[in-house]
């Protein structure tokens, strides 16, 4: 069953009438009283953490593309869509959510990738200059040996930077770094 919360009651009839043509259960959160089912997908335009959830429920988020998304996206988010998606692109999107599988909208990836971006310029106020030298040839691909002999410090050393930097970002994990700074030369 979907459940739809949407601000705009135009969007919302016109999704409801488009979603019930595929053959999709559709509820209204303000007139149908709805209980706590695993198989609920909500389908909103509102920010997550300000929309009231089922239990179990599983969410979808129709986001404009001018607002801050915020990280970390919470769990409950399942499917991030952009509002002015095709048709065909929200109803992929509804299948995989109800299919346990995350969709994420390819044409979101630079807006997520831009907030990272900024988020980490600010964490990275909080780095000293010898850990941004460090983050900096993380992402650039160089092992703690290469950036220890890079910078004419011990390996020893060269890892206790990395641990500060992982800390002082909330990452975890032996990856988690790496795999941050990856996603920052994405772009």
């Amino acid at each position: 069953m979907l459940v739809l919360d949407m601000g705009h009651k135009l969007q919302q009839n016109l999704l409801t009438n488009f979603l019930q043509n595929l053959g999709f259960i559709v509820k209204l959160t303000e007139r149908d009283r709805v209980d706590d089912s695993p198989s609920i997908v909500q389908l909103t335009d509102r920010p997550p953490l300000h929309v009231p959830l089922t239990h179990g429920c599983r969410q979808i988020w129709l986001v404009d593309r001018h607002q801050s998304i915020g990280c970390p996206i919470p769990e409950q988010v399942r499917g991030l869509l952009a509002i002015d998606c095709e048709l065909t692109e929200l109803e992929t999107c509804i299948r995989q959510v109800f299919m346990n599988q995350v969709y994420l909208s390819p044409s979101l990836m630079g807006l997520l990738l831009q907030q990272a971006g900024k988020a980490v310029s600010k964490e990275n106020s909080k780095l000293t200059a010898r850990e941004n030298q460090v983050f900096n040839l993380i992402k650039e691909g160089y092992s703690l040996r290469s950036i220890a002999e890079k910078l004419f410090i011990s390996e020893h050393t060269a890892e206790n930077h990395r641990a500060n930097i992982q800390k002082k970002l909330n990452l975890s994990g032996r990856l988690s770094l790496v795999r941050f700074a990856a996603t920052l030369t994405a772009d």
